[in-house]
């Protein structure tokens, strides 16, 4: 019996490990995808593309974090201080052009998701 029950929690316990990175790969993708086509709409370099890339991470993650918050006016502060490091960030590797474009992007994306009432 004994036996039985562990090697249920191990098949559960793979099952599950498989399903997250399957979901990992599923976001990875996703994120390239979202990537290749704001570097073509951009037209950026590779390097360029590594930087946003990295930036663009970088502001995901601060953005979860900081809507994490319980406290609305601390909520407000970390979304604009990650929305304008961002925006540094971006603005030191993009063309004036480029950057125009990626602030109509930034601005759209903020916007649907609800987090521009936040960037006032």
């Amino acid at each position: 019996m004994k036996k039985f029950i562990l090697s249920l929690v191990a098949v559960f316990a793979v099952s599950v490990s498989s399903f997250a990175a399957v979901n990992n790969n599923v976001n990875t993708n996703r994120m390239n995808n979202k990537m290749d086509k704001m570097g073509s709409y951009l037209q950026m370099d590779g390097y360029q593309t590594s930087v946003i890339k990295s930036a663009t991470i970088k502001l995901q993650d601060a953005l979860q974090q900081a809507c994490q918050e319980t406290n609305e006016e601390t909520k407000t502060l970390e979304i604009k201080k990650a929305v304008e490091k961002n925006l540094k960030q971006t603005s030191r590797v993009l063309t004036i052009d480029q950057y125009k474009k990626y602030l109509r992007i930034l601005n759209s994306t903020l916007q649907n998701t609800g987090l521009n009432e936040y960037t006032k």
